[in-house]
């Protein structure tokens, strides 16, 4: 990885709904775990989330007033595909905001299903924004073998990055020792 990803800013677009807050933690440790994941990863530029939720709660407020970096988006109840849309303009919209090289974290449910539309236009974001420089790194639940396919450089399982169990990544070199978080 180039010194100029790691010290270019990353936003990171989380879709709560479908990667929710894991049972016995709040929001500031899942926040501060994928900030460290990035750290030790090598990503040291200035990180902002994203938070698509479809209700929000006191946590999510509480946190949201005490760091600027994180931004509560409300997405329509229950729809997915909408969520989704949101987000993915929303993360188009910060590319243009945001001049390459640049990296940008997807933290979402599996996108990778189907035959439908709305989830090919992911892949043909990763594929662009690929084109113009941009980093993508890929969170998702479980290990899904088509995200290798395409324009993603480093991906996590939720359940280790959320909870900062030693959130080992894998590349498009295999597994990847530098991106674990740090386990106190």
């Amino acid at each position: 990885m180039s010194d100029v990803s790691n010290s270019k800013k990353t936003c990171v677009f989380w879709d709560v709904v479908d990667c929710p807050v894991p049972e016995g933690y709040g929001v500031r440790d899942v926040s501060q775990n994928i900030r460290q994941t990035l750290e030790k990863s090598g990503y040291n530029g200035e990180v902002s989330i994203n938070a698509y939720v479809n209700q929000t709660n006191d946590d999510f407020n509480e946190y949201a007033s005490t760091d600027p970096g994180f931004k509560i988006i409300l997405a329509p109840q229950g729809d997915r595909v909408a969520r989704l849309e949101m987000l993915l303009v929303d993360l188009l919209i910060w590319s243009i905001e945001n001049r390459s090289p640049a990296n940008y974290m997807l933290i979402l449910g599996d996108i990778f299903v189907g035959d439908d539309d709305d989830y090919r236009e992911f892949v043909k974001a990763f594929v662009r924004l690929e084109y113009r420089h941009f980093t993508c790194l890929l969170v998702q639940p479980q290990k899904s073998l088509v995200m290798r396919d395409y324009a993603v450089t480093k991906w996590w399982l939720w359940k280790d990055l959320s909870t900062g169990v030693a959130a080992q990544c894998e590349s498009s070199q295999g597994v990847d020792n530098t991106c674990s978080a740090s386990s106190s």
